[in-house]
């Protein structure tokens, strides 16, 4: 068997004629420094193997590995010193989150929202009362671009405000819907954040792609749902259906047809035909 620090971490291994063997193990959660490796067997005892020193450096994980601004970011840290306090996480050398305890074994887990920041990889790292951040393996989150719309639906003439958070800092950006630059003259700040707004324009209903993209190719869309529920359909109001009028010498008849609105201006277009088929049109 194969013991780490005192504590049974492989068995069942098999040595070859020459007395050789080989095999693997995880290193379980550890304290910063030099741990024992040794192994026995059934005749051979653990005094008579020469001991090995492994050593366990800090380093740390984030899950998720990219995310959005807002986002909860979980980190873990491993290797560090038993019990240790005062323990910090920064992001790119600025602090987000603080007074940190690490376990016996040196371990210990937390998380973070992720602040404002430009789009691409930033450096995470760590230290505390006891571990400096240079001693520490830093790991690397990405920050992705997106765009958030507000109303998320609605008709012709709506105000839709578009935030932006994760772009290129300080950038020209254009907002587009449906392929139609609709908002240009606007950048980014240093943290890749902008607001802006614009009225939905007449087009198609259904859904509809909104995208900012900044000077250095950062694209990101969302959707605006146009309403779809076409107006009510107008129906005769004069004359009556089924009435008869204009017997005897000329008669003017007057048509009317009953009021609708839309909200996003969809008309309807009137044509009068004594055909079935409007092969003629009288209107």
């Amino acid at each position: 068997k194969v013991t780490y620090a005192g504590i049974t971490v492989r068995t069942g291994m098999v040595a070859k004629n020459d007395g050789s063997w080989n095999t693997t193990f995880v290193v379980p959660s550890s304290t910063k420094g030099g741990h024992t490796v040794d192994a026995s067997g059934s005749t051979t005892t653990a005094s008579d193997v020469a001991d090995v020193t492994f050593t366990v450096s800090p380093g740390l994980s984030v899950e998720p590995t990219s995310g959005y601004v807002g986002d909860e970011i979980e980190v873990n840290g491993s290797g560090f010193a038993t019990n240790e306090s005062g323990i910090k996480i920064t992001l790119d050398g600025v602090v987000v989150k603080s007074s940190i305890t690490a376990d016996a074994e040196g371990y210990w887990e937390t998380s973070f929202t992720l602040p404002t920041c430009v789009t691409g990889a930033h450096a995470i790292d760590s230290y505390g009362n006891m571990t400096i951040a240079t001693d520490v393996s830093d790991t690397t989150l990405t920050v992705l671009a997106q765009i958030v719309l507000s109303p998320k639906s609605g008709n012709v003439g709506d105000n839709i405000r578009v935030k932006g958070t994760g772009f290129s800092g300080e950038k020209d950006l254009t907002v587009s819907y449906d392929l139609v630059t609709v908002v240009t003259g606007l950048s980014t700040d240093a943290d890749g954040n902008f607001s802006t707004s614009f009225e939905a324009p007449k087009g198609k209903s259904g859904e509809i792609n909104v995208t900012a993209m900044d000077t250095k190719g950062v694209t990101v869309s969302a959707i605006f749902t146009m309403e779809t529920t076409p107006p009510d359909i107008p129906r005769a109001a004069s004359p009556k259906d089924g009435s008869t009028v204009g017997f005897i010498g000329d008669t003017k008849v007057t048509f009317d047809w009953t009021d609708v609105s839309d909200q996003s201006g969809v008309h309807y277009a009137l044509e009068v035909s004594p055909q079935f088929d409007f092969g003629i049109t009288l209107v």
